[in-house]
């Protein structure tokens, strides 16, 4: 219940920001991405996410990176993940990122509801500027279960920065995870992403689309001895 009232005050707070300086420079981004899900065991799965992104109306490129995530999962309503980014960006060279996260959710077997909440610690280096930021990230996100096809989904982030110790951004995001076959899934989604308390703030509507694949490890078959 906690989570909850936290998630619903987040939420609010992003759709208040939303309203304050309305009359910002929008730019139209697209978000294309792959995932391997590798299962080597009930609790410990490896991921591996390569991405392209476009900004400028679509028109250039923005980054091309490749996450690499382990998550252990501690109980049913607990897990934790360890990620690292490899980016490179055309004007700033390569970017790496490391990130630690704590993930909470619950979904009840008679309701179709589902919420989640991750906390997220992120540590990120710039190559060549040598420049480094430090965030702490909260995401929300609740996910209905509308058929054994598609599931709509939506929530919101906020980003903290510990340098300057104010929030410098947030995002509304919403989409579908297409469940096509045991092993392939698919997600169409749509993020507004903006700055906050900047004198001179940006913001951008994104489309995106992502295709996991799910891969476990095989079981060993026994042989009996004759």
């Amino acid at each position: 219940m906690i989570y909850l009232k936290k998630s619903l005050l987040i939420c609010f707070l992003f759709v208040l920001s939303w309203n304050i300086n309305a009359q910002i420079p929008h730019d139209v981004e697209a978000w294309v991405g792959s995932n391997l899900k590798f299962k080597l065991n009930k609790k410990v799965s490896l991921n591996i996410s390569p991405e392209i992104r476009f900004d400028n109306d679509i028109s250039t490129r923005k980054s091309v990176f490749t996450d690499l995530e382990l998550k252990l999962k501690l109980s049913k309503y607990w897990a934790l993940k360890w990620g690292f980014r490899f980016a490179q960006r055309p004007n700033n060279g390569i970017k790496l990122r490391g990130n630690f996260d704590i993930l909470f959710s619950v979904k009840k077997k008679k309701k179709k509801l589902s919420f989640r909440n991750r906390l997220r610690s992120q540590f990120g280096y710039a190559i060549q500027t040598g420049k480094n930021e430090v965030f702490i990230r909260d995401q929300v996100l609740f996910k209905y279960n509308l058929s054994k096809l598609v599931d709509p989904y939506a929530g919101g982030e906020i980003f903290f920065k510990t340098k300057s110790l104010e929030f410098r951004q947030f995002r509304l995001l919403a989409g579908l995870d297409w469940k096509l076959t045991n092993w392939w899934d698919v997600s169409t989604f749509y993020i507004y992403e903006r700055e906050i308390f900047n004198s001179n703030p940006s913001a951008s509507n994104i489309i995106g689309f992502s295709s996991t694949f799910k891969l476990k490890k095989k079981k060993q078959k026994s042989h009996s001895s004759l």
